[in-house]
């Protein structure tokens, strides 16, 4: 029993582990890519869930709803985000957090 809790402990470990690399790695990667819309708070706010939405950077109070949707098509420009429709409005997901989150594996796809 105690080396089913110590594998899974483990595993948990590294799964954080990579996805703070992750957080770290996209950091970068705004900071470089988009200067004018990275903020630690944006890219906080990117890894609080998958997917973001333009209602989520103006409710965090990061931006105006018009310079949200800025911010939003700069971060899918960089490829740190794509963009896609569900229903009437745009979701913008995190791709390399989705598979981080959905797989086994702690491999982390480089930016283009």
């Amino acid at each position: 029993m105690l080396v089913c809790v110590e594998r899974t402990a483990i595993w948990t470990t590294d799964k954080v582990r990579a996805i703070r690399l992750l957080q770290a790695l996209a950091g970068r990667v705004v900071q470089e890519r988009c200067p004018t819309a990275y903020s630690h708070e944006l890219v906080s706010l990117l890894f609080e869930r998958p997917y973001l939405r333009i209602s989520d950077i103006v409710d965090a109070g990061l931006a105006t709803r018009q310079t949200a949707a800025t911010y939003a098509r700069s971060l899918v420009a960089a490829g740190v985000l794509e963009e896609r429709q569900a229903g009437q409005s745009k979701v913008f997901v995190n791709t390399r957090l989705m598979r981080l989150l959905t797989q086994d594996s702690n491999m982390i796809d480089e930016f283009p």
